[in-house]
């Protein structure tokens, strides 16, 4: 018989860190709930006479969500799954976390011997949605057909949706309790919860300590907005003339979302005044902690949704940002996107204008040949254009683009704007761009937005040697 392959814990490990982070530490916190429970289990007759290794199972435990590796993102949590399709996805992943071992370790978990840790991490994977009444899935197993392996994983993994995941606070811990002895056999195997349940206070000293180890981490991690940035250079010598502000929610349930993403749910619950003030705020805050002189500082360029920029006080709303910071409105540049700026009822001219009095640069984002503004622009006083990201991937090939782009600087250039492409990925493509005259340009040619720690190092660094900048 061929000896069967084992499985490589390091490479599992890296395939883990794939993960959105607070995946990953479901997946630590349900593997030390899984210890705690097989510590209070291990001298039972009935888990002795299963044969099964204690380090074994616990170990397994931490890869038993190792298959949404494979499934999409919105699709990691099922209560946010809600269409049938969705839902679907999600359950696959109990699929999905077999063949990826066999990928990456090339180890039939499945075909290994029932004793074997290799086991023991088929059955955390495939059983850890099973319920005892049949009710479960992937296969709808019920009672004794579960094995204690599944019963262990799927009660940890229970416990931690209860107890842990999407807070930064203590839970109550007693209605916690008191959930999980609903769940006790339908859901739950009624021997494990009540072993739990009998040992309440006990249980609640470790749930105690693992919150603890959450909350330093917390800390560390800082759950909340974070900005990150995004330079944009002059072509002609790479020097960073400004850079463009991207925000993202670090959330404990989902990680790190980009606030794109939130946008739509933002604005539909009247969230987004709120959510776009505090990411600016964020972005002056980091702008004043960076402690140098304004005249070597670069542009920084925040994106705003149309429907913020029209609130009638949005202009004051800026001036006593920029002014509790102290920041130099120069510095700062605001960006609408051109689709979003078509109502034809309102004056963009008054806002813009009155932006531009108080310093503040204002910047036309994803510009269009198409777009109804042009009319407008011997009005509309805008200081920069940036054009559509489709426009960098096809300017080097595509000649109906190429004169689109070449009309719209010409009219650029006549009135005094600023032309700024995105998302420049090739060497060709800055060829094109420096030929026709477009002075500066950002995307992944030019690095990876950096974090506010990054952005601080490595101007700290250009201008500790006298650099300029770049």
């Amino acid at each position: 018989m061929a000896t069967i392959k084992k499985i490589s814990k390091q490479k599992l490990n890296t395939v883990i860190k794939g993960l959105p982070a607070p995946v990953q530490k479901h997946c630590k916190r349900t593997k030390m709930l899984a210890a705690y429970i097989v510590e209070q289990i291990k001298t039972e007759e009935w888990f002795l006479d299963a044969e099964v290794k204690p380090n074994f199972v616990v170990e397994a435990v931490f890869y038993h969500d190792i298959g949404k590796c494979k499934i999409a993102e919105d699709c990691l949590y099922f209560d946010h799954c809600t269409s049938q399709e969705k839902r679907e996805t999600y359950e696959s992943h109990v699929f999905q976390g077999v063949p990826l071992i066999v990928e990456e370790c090339g180890a039939y978990v499945a075909e290994s011997p029932v004793h074997s840790f290799e086991y023991c991490t088929y059955l955390a994977i495939t059983e850890h949605h099973e319920h005892v009444d049949g009710s479960g899935f992937p296969y709808g197993k019920r009672g004794e057909d579960l094995s204690i392996v599944g019963k262990i994983t799927a009660l940890a993994n229970v416990l931690d949706h209860l107890l842990f995941v999407g807070r930064t606070d203590w839970c109550d811990f007693d209605g916690a309790m008191a959930e999980l002895e609903k769940l006790a056999g339908n859901e739950l195997d009624e021997t494990l919860v009540a072993i739990l349940l009998d040992r309440k206070e006990a249980f609640r000293e470790f749930v105690s300590y693992l919150f603890d180890s959450e909350i330093r981490n917390i800390k560390k991690n800082s759950y909340g907005i974070r900005v990150f940035y995004h330079p944009v250079v002059l072509l002609k010598n790479k020097k960073t003339v400004m850079y463009r502000a991207e925000y993202r929610l670090n959330d404990p349930y989902y990680g790190m979302v980009d606030g794109a993403a939130v946008l739509p749910i933002a604005e539909q619950s009247g969230q987004i005044f709120k959510l776009e003030r505090l990411a600016f705020e964020k972005m002056c805050s980091e702008i004043d902690r960076l402690c140098w002189p304004d005249e070597m500082l670069p542009t920084f360029t925040f994106g705003f949704s149309a429907v913020h920029v029209q609130k009638p006080s949005f202009v004051q709303d800026i001036t006593e940002i920029l002014n509790a910071y102290e920041i130099n409105p120069k510095l700062v540049c605001i960006s609408v996107k051109d689709a979003e700026m078509q109502n034809p009822e309102y004056s963009w001219t008054e806002t813009v204008d009155a932006l531009r009095a108080l310093g503040v640069s204002f910047m036309i984002d994803e510009f269009s040949g198409a777009s109804p503004l042009l009319s407008a622009m011997d009005e509309l006083t805008v200081d920069r254009i940036c054009m559509k990201k489709e426009y960098s991937k096809k300017i080097t090939f595509n000649s109906k683009t190429q004169s689109i782009v070449e009309g719209l600087i010409q009219i650029a250039q006549k009135l005094g704007i600023e032309i700024v492409f995105d998302a420049v990925e090739t060497d060709d493509t800055v060829s094109v761009l420096r030929q026709m005259g477009v002075p500066a340009a950002g995307g992944p040619l030019y690095g990876q937005p950096l974090s506010f720690k990054e952005l601080r190092k490595l101007m700290d660094d250009q201008y500790i040697k006298g650099g300029d900048g770049q």
